[in-house]
């Protein structure tokens, strides 16, 4: 079997769930007996926010993955992208979407062209998140073979025209979750469509007892991904500070023994816009982390938190639930909640109040706490073990081929 991945960003400093995802699932299948080779379609950007080409053009090899990066042609164009995001939220019509669509980016005409000279040697050409170039441009450029993982949730920008002909051509359709089958299925006429749920594996770590930061003594909550307004972290912070101003002396209980309120930090890990978090000496930034690290951090905070009102699935939070961990998800993010929900691994919020009730709750109950982590990490490794997620893909695209 061999398997093409197309993908906006790809690489080991790539911060960013469907990128990860992309990795992930590449270094894991390049591995499989079944699978001859993997190869990657990308950019040369390293950040979503610029398209910047900071990676060289042309082959490379990343954990015996070949991966193929193609320059963009400008940056993203922030000011036409702003006028395009009013056209998109009133009736217009379809050619009206494009100068969004182009001015988000990141256009690599380059990409497009080779994936065109080289489609007949794969077997499937798996093509990642809805919302950018490579793939819209990819998909319909492409004549079959296509399967499509659209990491799809209810923004305003799914309900362009332009995303449904993704569902429309594409061969196969991988989902994240349950719930983002059942958003795309209400949404998108593809019920006859072939498409299975794939999500992404995690590692669970060979030793139950986990280790304590030796670095980091005091307690904290964890927000490990992007810093994005919309990932909600500017919620979040504020969440935060409020929870400190009302809890400041109340006695808790956490991994590490008793603590008052006031020695509570928030550290947040991961690259992006700082500016949107409120200065507090209680919240600490981490900066981008590497593995190591973030494996560290989740097997020594108190929760994860998980403010994103958008995802289709949340590796970081199967990673923390691998570690034992609990989290805290916004509720009006479906898929968070719909896992919290089926899992028992943690609690759903929404808004100040309810975030520092369940906080508190759950810093009151160590017992619970320790509960709900073990409860996330057999949820993990009943649905989200790499070899369950590996033989999914696999299974999926023998389908779309015998159909």
């Amino acid at each position: 079997m061999r398997l093409a991945f197309v993908v906006q960003r790809y690489g080991l400093e790539v911060n960013g769930g469907a990128e990860a995802l992309c990795r992930l699932l590449a270094e894991r299948l390049v591995t499989r007996a079944e699978v001859e080779r993997v190869t990657v379609l990308t950019t040369c950007a390293k950040d979503y926010v610029t398209w910047a080409n900071e990676y060289s053009p042309g082959p490379t090899s990343i954990n015996g993955v070949q991966v193929e990066r193609f320059r963009t042609i400008f940056p993203r164009l922030k000011a036409l992208q702003g006028i395009a995001v009013a056209v998109r939220d009133i009736p217009h019509p379809d050619w009206a979407e494009w100068p969004w669509f182009i001015a988000q980016g990141p256009v690599a005409p380059g990409l497009i062209a080779r994936l065109r000279r080289v489609e007949s040697e794969y077997d499937a050409i798996a093509f990642f998140t809805y919302l950018y170039y490579p793939t819209v441009v990819g998909m319909q450029k492409v004549r079959g073979k296509r399967v499509f993982f659209p990491c799809a949730h209810d923004e305003p920008a799914i309900r362009m025209r332009m995303f449904k002909r993704l569902f429309e051509i594409s061969d196969a359709i991988a989902f994240n979750s349950e719930d983002e089958g059942e958003f795309a299925k209400a949404s998108f006429p593809i019920a006859e469509k072939l498409s299975g749920v794939i999500g992404c594996g995690v590692t669970l770590p060979d030793e139950s007892k986990r280790e304590l930061r030796s670095g980091n003594d005091g307690p904290f909550v964890l927000y490990l991904g992007r810093i994005d307004a919309a990932k909600g972290v500017d919620a979040l912070g504020r969440h935060f500070v409020r929870f400190k101003e009302a809890h400041k002396d109340t006695l808790f209980q956490g991994i590490r023994g008793p603590f008052r309120g006031r020695e509570l930090r928030l550290v947040v890990a991961g690259a992006g816009d700082s500016a949107l978090l409120p200065k507090h000496p209680d919240i600490v930034l981490a900066g981008f982390v590497d593995e190591n690290q973030k494996r560290d951090l989740l097997g020594s905070c108190e929760a994860l938190m998980m403010p994103s009102r958008f995802e289709s699935l949340s590796i970081v939070m199967l990673e923390a639930w691998s570690m034992g961990r609990p989290v805290l998800v916004e509720r009006a993010c479906a898929v968070t909640d719909g896992h919290v929900r089926r899992s028992g691994g943690g609690f759903a919020y929404h808004g100040d109040d309810e975030f520092v009730d369940v906080l508190r709750r759950l810093l009151q109950n160590a017992r619970g706490a320790e509960e709900m982590g073990l409860a996330g990490k057999r949820y993990v490794a009943d649905n989200f073990a790499w070899d369950k997620v590996e033989d999914r893909f696999i299974d999926l695209v023998r389908r779309m081929n015998a159909a």
